[in-house]
């Protein structure tokens, strides 16, 4: 198997089982794991999915992001607020 398939394959397991979590458990494993780095911009750290290691990282939301008509949100919330 080639390097691409190889990490394709890797991929798609670690994905399949951080779907399978719920919110909670997403957050404690982000609590629990080893811490990389830490800045104002946020935390790093990495944990470890089905014997592969996974760089994560937390970044603070704004209070705009943080509105209800957000949650969950995709879309790019910033870019009504610059000015053209």
């Amino acid at each position: 198997m080639n390097h691409s398939h190889q990490r394709i394959k890797t991929y798609l397991k670690v994905s399949e089982h951080l779907e399978c979590l719920s919110n909670e458990k997403l957050k404690q494993i982000s609590n629990d794991a080893k811490p990389i780095h830490k800045s104002v911009w946020g935390k790093s750290a990495l944990i470890d999915i089905d014997d592969t290691p996974v760089f994560i990282k937390r970044v603070p939301l704004t209070d705009l992001e943080l509105q209800s008509k957000n949650f969950m949100s995709t879309a790019n919330i910033f870019i009504e607020l610059v000015p053209f």
